[in-house]
């Protein structure tokens, strides 16, 4: 089975370009992953951050029937659920995962956390924490007041058991 990361960079002239410029001038691995993020994003003009989510964003996406993310907010779901790969790759597929709009299922990190269906929570808070690359995900079954917690975004979800 191919891969679509693989496949994409291999295929990608300009990409594969930055991905190699980036290498070629940082030898620390969170340092390479900062500048993915942010020259790759840019290059694609993607959405780093869900404050730079607009309404042309929600028009794109709103023909394929899903919300828009950001780069970051993939990212923190893939250093949610394999923190042990290389920040790179991981950087390079959240970006990968947006310019292509297929977007990690929320429903493998619900299932990595709650070891759902049998310890899932009627509500619970989603945080997002974090820079760029650092970016992740908490939960809590209590809060209430999420500004408190200094969160880039929060939500709640509530499920009728």
């Amino acid at each position: 089975m191919n891969n679509p990361l693989k496949e994409w960079l291999k295929n990608n002239e300009e990409i594969k370009t930055l991905v190699l410029q980036i290498e070629e001038t940082t030898t620390l691995l969170e340092e390479a992953a900062s500048k993915a993020f942010y020259q790759i994003s840019d290059y694609l003009l993607l959405p780093k951050f869900p404050v730079e989510i607009n309404e042309n964003h929600f028009k794109a996406h709103s023909e394929f029937g899903i919300e828009p993310r950001s780069v970051m907010e993939e990212l923190a779901i893939l250093n949610y659920l394999a923190p042990e790969e290389d920040i790179r790759g991981r950087v390079l597929c959240a970006i990968h995962n947006v310019y292509f709009k297929r977007y990690t299922d929320w429903e493998r990190v619900i299932l990595k956390r709650y070891k759902a269906p049998i310890k899932l929570p009627e509500s619970y808070m989603v945080y997002l924490f974090g820079k760029d690359v650092d970016a992740n995900y908490k939960f809590d079954t209590e809060a209430d007041n999420w500004v408190s917690t200094g969160a880039i975004l929060a939500a709640r979800v509530l499920f009728k058991l």
